[in-house]
């Protein structure tokens, strides 16, 4: 008997039900695709008064791989940052870069959440006045999924802002993620 359990956008049960038999030689063919919309998101960076950077999520998306035999999924992130940095001061030098730490995480099947892997994107420009749009995006191949609902999720995990050194420095940078999706393809992998 397999047990097939899905959950939605907002980690709530859809539905859990019991199947007694799923002819896994018929449907071993498959291939699957899903996606998902990110949000648009203006990102203050941890200051004296907070300096604590909440985890956000920024892009999510479920993908049901019970029809398929030893899935792989590979998923995709794209976004678009928007960087604006205001610096101010004599003599400036860059000691550390504005940087944003991206994550990549799973839950399968009502579990825990498992971290995946994590990227960096880095801006070190100590321009007086920058304005900036890169686009930022990654390709993981997860290999160790067991069929089931699987949510991949894409959160911002940590957030830095540029240290500058020199005379009476100041930093007002402000960074927003546009347009970002999340999108997966899966397909069974014979043995």
């Amino acid at each position: 008997m397999i047990s097939k359990t899905c959950i939605d956008k907002d980690n709530k049960l859809v539905f859990s039900k019991e199947l007694n038999h799923i002819n896994k030689t018929q449907s071993c063919s498959k291939l699957l695709f899903s996606y998902g919309e990110g949000s648009s998101i203006l990102l203050r960076e941890p200051s004296y008064i907070n300096p604590y950077f909440p985890e956000t999520t920024i892009a999510k998306l479920e993908i049901d791989t019970t029809c398929l035999c030893n899935p792989k999924i590979k998923v995709n992130f794209n976004s678009i940052i928007s960087y604006q940095g205001n610096l101010g001061g004599t003599n400036l030098r860059l000691l550390n870069p504005f940087t944003i730490t991206f994550q990549l995480s799973k839950t399968c099947n009502l579990g825990e959440k498992i971290p995946l892997e994590s990227w960096t994107y880095a801006n070190g420009n100590i321009s007086a006045n920058t304005t900036l749009s890169n686009s930022f995006n990654f390709i993981y191949c997860d290999s160790s999924c067991d069929s089931g609902c699987c949510v991949y999720t894409v959160e911002i995990i940590r957030l830095t802002g540029s240290l500058i050194a020199g005379v009476s420095p100041t930093v007002v940078e402000n960074v927003y993620i546009k347009s970002s999706n999340i999108s997966a393809l899966a397909f069974s992998e014979s043995k």
